[in-house]
């Protein structure tokens, strides 16, 4: 099962009515996740108002870099068409025979058949679903597009957008009344409600008095971002109920004529349930204040009763189809509410809610969430445990048979077929939310020795995606295990071992048949390293007995136990890194970082030297605290140790079991990666958080050059000659407050370094932030993963000389044109001129003759 963990921040809720001063700004910050023992993946959520904090989607961050700055990086996308990238919602058509997926990223919606999942329609829309509704009739499906400030109707028997709605600022919900005629949006940020006729596509009005409150849940490792917001229901043709978080009072909204009825009701009311005749609605009142459920009859629009239950409640509420119960959600669990004698159940062990969503027959309540609890009203119990796959945060049940969708957003786009036939039932089918293949949130990538093939690792889909670099192509994209992480090459680049984080295997590749061999290990293997001579494999694992195993990559055989070492584990940075494990130039000396060594703040932590020969821990060494990442020098007499925490660099006299700390150099904030000069003379080291790259003098350790860099360093290479660094940057965050804005915010490059002046000589824009960099010296490529991407940033250093060739990319084409035609006209000299390129110290005409010579051609 994928392990999850969903941390909850403050309640960041301030209505349009409250005090004028703005609330402190709340960031939840890609650069700065927080580290785990397990790796087990993390997600924060955030409540918020969205009147007070629209979201925004992409806005670039253009931080100063250095020298030339180039663009337009080859992008090699590890997916194949149609996608399904954050799916938000689900729904059956009536008579149940299809379903549709609203996907916000890749701005499709999927309309499967529900008997054989095969893609009936895949419907390309103009704007992001945030939410999708089909009328009674199953002729339309309605979407609200988030980003675009749209609502999107599609005609479901030609799987085309027929319409396209302007709407209110962030629409984030939208439902349907049961006639199918009219469709109705929330709009979060304008806090109004559009009404919209469906067969003409044209908004009847706009409700003011909606007050929504949202929730953005992030996942720092893929960098998954996902808005939702609390919700309405209508009842019949005419109501639309919803809750008023802010004012403690629940709305009764006409449809045909816009009248707001208000009723006043007891605290923080949330979550909503109505029943399919619209004549009886719950409400969960969520927080300390109020621990209760309120009873509503719609048509009178009171509230008749309340319903103490005695704890916490969370939000998520269902509701029996006859209007007699309802489950509700508490802390990790569920409780049953009959709502004629007020009687409320024991807790049910089902774990955290989002939802739930009612079987055909009305006889089960299926829970959205971490389990997949299906519960019987009758006997108020948990008759099955559906899902030991995935958190689930979206599902429908289908009208007419005992079959359920359950989908994942946070942690994986997985989607579950559940049969819900009480106690027999059981999972139908376990895949993505899109049609396979799939890349999701790519994050890890090793480059063949030749540097003709790269092979990304997608961690949502639980797939890796091979690629041909020089035609730039994707090859294909094989199924792994799951959370795939770390992967290496074996040295004639005929095998690639994949790190699956959430499996109990270790999957090896084989690079002309293109097929997945998996080898049993133990859980949670992140990091991987290739012997010399490609006949061991080792791999990390940072649960259950943290430690090394070794495999055979030819054979697919185990070699030995596993071998025990310190604690390791997720260590923050940019997209969840996790603890090093580094090989010896010569294979005989392998290093773990026990980042977890010591459970003890601000104590130090430990490396374990393993004899390679001898399997065995020689030493378990003490370092510095939260060590991250090792590297080796030359003739790896020494081991150089970066320490997060205490922002050092220790040196480490590789002497097996009598190895010791020779010296301990100071560097900046939060060291992670480092190279070695060729001569051993200088320590390049990434200070991540100082957002630097730091020339350590050796052996004294002195720092004599620093680097700013445009953003947090991810990753680096240093060239064999010794005189250029490639270093890949970014930054990724979701920031709310103050005042009137929530900002998502991504951005990425690579920087250049020359070494010999400590200065940045070119800066290659990206666009999106970088996850880890590979360099390949044969080919002079270097191949940068991002989650953003859903594939790699491919760019050239090498080869033969290209003239025009301003970014690197190995052709000629408008991103040159574009550098030439910005410097047209400078004569600042030989040297001086970007643009410059016959060198006789000017941009003119010859110059663009020469470019223009090669337009459209490849590099030699």
């Amino acid at each position: 099962m994928r392990s999850t963990c969903l941390f909850f921040l403050a309640v960041y809720a301030c209505s349009a009515a409250a005090s004028a001063a703005p609330p402190a700004t709340v960031v939840l910050d890609g650069a700065h996740s927080p580290g785990s023992a397990d790796a087990a993946p993390a997600a924060q959520r955030v409540d918020l108002d969205f009147r007070v904090t629209p979201l925004s989607p992409g806005d670039q961050r253009r931080p100063a870099g250095g020298g030339l700055l180039l663009g337009n990086p080859d992008l090699l996308i590890n997916g194949v068409a149609p996608e399904s990238d954050t799916p938000m919602e689900v729904a059956f058509v009536p008579g149940g025979a299809s379903f549709v997926v609203a996907s916000r990223d890749s701005r499709n919606l999927i309309v499967y058949d529900t008997a054989t999942r095969t893609v009936i329609h895949n419907v390309t829309l103009s704007g992001s679903p945030n939410a999708v509704a089909v009328s009674s009739d199953g002729q339309y499906a309605v979407t609200a597009n988030i980003w675009e400030d749209t609502a999107s109707i599609v005609n479901l028997a030609t799987g085309l957008e027929q319409a396209l709605v302007p709407v209110g600022n962030q629409p984030m919900i939208v439902r349907i009344t049961a006639d199918g005629a009219t469709a109705v949006v929330g709009n979060a940020v304008d806090a109004n409600l559009s009404v919209i006729d469906i067969a003409t596509g044209v908004e009847l009005r706009r409700i003011a008095g909606a007050t929504f409150v949202g929730s953005l849940a992030v996942n720092f490792e893929p960098g998954a971002i996902v808005a939702t917001c609390s919700e309405f229901e209508i009842a019949g043709n005419d109501t639309v109920v919803m809750p008023d978080y802010f004012n403690d009072r629940i709305q009764f909204f006409d449809i045909g004529t816009g009248a707001l009825t208000s009723v006043i009701c007891s605290d923080q009311p949330r979550g909503i349930a109505i029943t399919p005749n619209g004549a009886t609605a719950v409400i969960a009142h969520v927080g300390a204040a109020a621990r209760l459920i309120s009873v509503v009859d719609v048509a009178s629009k009171t509230i008749t009763k309340t319903i103490p239950i005695g704890v916490d409640l969370f939000g998520p509420i269902g509701i029996k189809a006859d209007g007699t119960k309802a489950v509700v959600a508490i802390q990790n669990a569920t409780v049953v509410v009959n709502l004629v004698t007020n009687a409320v159940s024991g807790s049910l062990n089902t774990a955290s809610m989002n939802d739930y969503v009612n079987t055909f027959d009305g006889q089960y309540a299926l829970g959205v969430g971490f389990r997949g609890s299906l519960i019987s009203y009758a006997s108020e119990s948990v008759v099955k445990e559906l899902n030991n796959i995935v958190s689930t945060s979206i599902g429908a049940a289908s009208p007419t048979e005992h079959r359920a969708i359950l989908i994942a957003q946070t942690f994986g786009e997985d989607m579950l077929v559940l049969n819900t036939n009480g106690p027999a039932g059981f999972v139908e089918e376990a895949r993505m939310s899109g049609p396979a293949p799939e890349g999701d949130k790519t994050r890890v990538v090793a480059v063949s020795p030749d540097g003709s093939r790269a092979v990304a690792t997608a961690i949502f889909s639980d797939s890796a995606g091979v690629f041909d670099l020089d035609s730039k192509t994707l090859l294909g994209i094989v199924p792994v295990g799951d959370r795939p992480a770390g992967v290496e090459f074996t040295p004639d680049g005929a095998k690639a071992v994949v790190a699956n984080l959430d499996s109990t295997f270790a999957t090896i590749i084989d690079m002309n048949t293109l097929s997945p061999t998996n080898v049993q290990i133990s859980r949670r293997a992140g990091e991987v390293e290739m012997a010399p001579d490609g006949s061991v494999a080792y791999l990390a694992v940072v649960a259950d007995g943290d430690g090394v195993w070794r495999i055979n990559p030819n054979t697919g055989a185990v070699i030995g136990p596993k071998l025990l070492t310190g604690d390791m584990g997720s260590i923050g940075f940019l997209f969840q890194q996790v603890s090093g494990l580094t090989l010896s130039h010569d294979g005989q000396t392998l290093v773990t970082c026990n980042s977890f060594h010591n459970t003890q703040p601000n104590q130090p932590d430990s490396i374990s030297i393993i004899d390679t020969a001898s399997w065995s821990e020689v030493k378990r060494l003490i370092v510095g605290q939260f060590p991250v990442r090792a590297v080796f020098s030359a003739d790896d007499s020494k081991i150089y140790v970066s320490n997060r925490d205490d922002d050092t660099i220790s040196v480490v006299e590789n002497l097996g079991a009598n190895a010791f700390v020779s010296a301990t150099f100071n560097v900046g904030d939060q060291p992670f990666e480092m190279a070695l000069a060729p001569d051993g003379s200088r320590l390049y080291v990434m200070d991540f958080n100082s957002k630097r790259i730091s020339f350590v003098s050796l052996p004294g350790g002195a720092i004599t050059h620093t680097v700013p860099l445009p953003n947090f360093p991810a990753g680096m290479h240093l060239s064999p000659a010794g005189d250029t660094l490639y270093v890949a940057t970014g930054t990724w965050s979701v920031s709310i407050g103050p005042g009137p804005i929530t900002v998502i915010s991504t951005d990425g490059e690579l920087a250049v370094i020359d070494t010999a002046t400590a200065a940045i000589t070119a800066t290659h824009e990206i666009g999106q932030p970088p996850a880890m960099l590979r360099f390949n010296d044969a080919t002079g490529r270097a191949v940068v993963p991002s989650p953003f991407i859903d594939g790699l940033a491919l760019l050239g250093f090498g080869g033969a000389p290209c003239p025009g060739d301003f970014d690197n990319d190995g052709d000629v084409d408008q991103a040159d044109l574009g550098v030439l035609l910005a410097d047209f006209g400078c004569t600042d000299g030989p040297g001086n001129c970007p643009g410059d390129i016959d060198g006789d110290g000017d941009t003119d005409q010859g110059d663009l003759g020469i470019l223009l010579a090669g337009f459209g051609q490849p590099c030699p």
